[in-house]
């Protein structure tokens, strides 16, 4: 079955960990329980990837004890078939304390990251991937900041400084270069340098 009652959400701070202004909800709070409703996104071309990680933040509380439920799904045949990469609900999916009273809306300390390895899927050139919400008629459940990632198996990466002083009196400037070469098969656009003088 089918259900309509999940969408983005607005509201100051409702992103994931309070970092932005929207994230997805699954409104399971009004949801009857068996319904789902699927996010899915637009093929992937992984064909140049060599080890890739699926990344994104949830939130969710138990309302007394509902299994609401969250499974993520990886295609590579146009949704013919489905690989479950992760599969959670109710203690499981809980990322803050049972809320009994009313509607769960995320504090920024109530959201986690998952990391999901989908590198079965490397080398392919048409991967789907979608998010199931499943109702148990329990509580809301947010996702934000759903993100792929891309690691080299063997980043081999070779590199040469050099320093040269700008003046004769050694007064605190200096030119340092970098050149690096990528030996690996993925464009390298950014990185993170770590030096100690």
């Amino acid at each position: 079955p089918i259900n309509i009652d999940a969408f983005i959400y607005t509201g100051t701070g409702a992103g994931g960990f309070g970092q932005s202004n929207t994230c997805f909800m699954w409104d399971f709070y009004t949801t009857v329980s068996g319904l789902s409703s699927s996010l899915v996104w637009d093929k992937h071309d992984l064909s140049s990837f060599s080890v890739t990680k699926l990344t994104f933040d949830r939130a969710y509380a138990q309302y007394f004890t509902s299994n609401d439920r969250l499974r993520v799904k990886v295609s590579a045949d146009c949704g013919n078939t489905w690989t479950t990469v992760f599969d959670k609900q109710g203690t499981q999916l809980a990322t803050a304390p049972v809320e009994n009273a009313v509607r769960f809306f995320p504090t920024a300390n109530e959201w986690v990251r998952d990391t999901v390895d989908i590198s079965a899927f490397t080398g392919m050139d048409e991967v789907l991937i979608a998010f199931e919400g499943i109702s148990n008629y329990g509580n809301d459940l947010f996702i934000d900041n759903v993100n792929l990632l891309n690691t080299l198996a063997n980043p081999s990466v070779a590199n040469t400084v050099s320093s040269t002083l700008q003046s004769s009196y050694c007064d605190d400037s200096v030119m340092i270069n970098l050149n690096f070469t990528n030996n690996g098969n993925v464009p390298l656009n950014a990185g993170v340098i770590a030096s100690t003088l």
